[in-house]
């Protein structure tokens, strides 16, 4: 876990001395532009060991918030097969800004104009003021059609959520989501599961 403890009775907050602790933290890139967070290194390896336990074409990420942009810099690993960013939310105060270096956004690209046909896909509420849309921007010119995204009316965001605290809604995939039937943040949470499921699940071989 990169962040708490793997307990689903834990209630979804981060203390107030983890997040001074991550802040501070040499594994999170929460300021600087144009490369990736040192963590992200751990990750693909951790993506290699789980491709070789578990086969398949490849793996899937998806981040949410301040590991929202780890899909984007673990993709230039041909093993990360189905990447989605969830309201990325570094670098924390240049919101067009991407986490990622120019020579690896490069190397992305051209897996979007590969055979493979490679996409990334991202979400956010547009008025979330930590996933700013200057971000998705950034991405959508960086990535053209290759970047898939939604953007949802805060309205769309759980009334217990954020919108509970007069704050605009943030976590697509927990706190902001209505887990209910035609919810369009529940929509969001099918499209990713199909998502995986068309680019993770091997093919089944021809019947003879």
């Amino acid at each position: 876990m990169l962040l708490g403890r793997p307990d689903a009775t834990n209630p979804e907050k981060v203390a107030f001395t983890r997040t001074l602790a991550l802040c501070v933290s040499r594994e999170f890139m929460l300021f600087a532009t144009g490369r990736p967070s040192p963590v992200t290194h751990w990750l693909r390896d951790l993506a290699h060991m789980a491709h070789g336990e578990c086969g398949g074409p490849g793996v899937g990420v998806i981040g949410l918030c301040l590991t929202g942009g780890f899909g984007l810099a673990m993709s230039v690993d041909p093993v990360v097969m189905a990447p989605v960013l969830g309201e990325p939310s570094l670098p924390a105060l240049r919101p067009a800004a991407l986490e990622v270096s120019d020579a690896d956004l490069a190397s992305i690209r051209a897996r979007t104009q590969s055979p493979e046909q490679f996409r990334v896909h991202g979400y956010r509420f547009k008025g979330d003021t930590l996933c700013r849309a200057a971000r998705f921007e950034a991405l959508r010119r960086a990535l053209g059609d290759a970047f898939l995204y939604r953007e949802f009316p805060d309205e769309d965001g759980n009334p217990s959520g954020f919108r509970a605290q007069g704050k605009p809604p943030h976590s697509v995939f927990t706190g902001d989501l209505i887990d209910q039937p035609g919810a369009a943040t529940r929509q969001a949470v099918d499209e990713v599961i199909g998502f995986f499921r068309e680019r993770l699940e091997a093919e089944t071989a021809p019947a003879a």
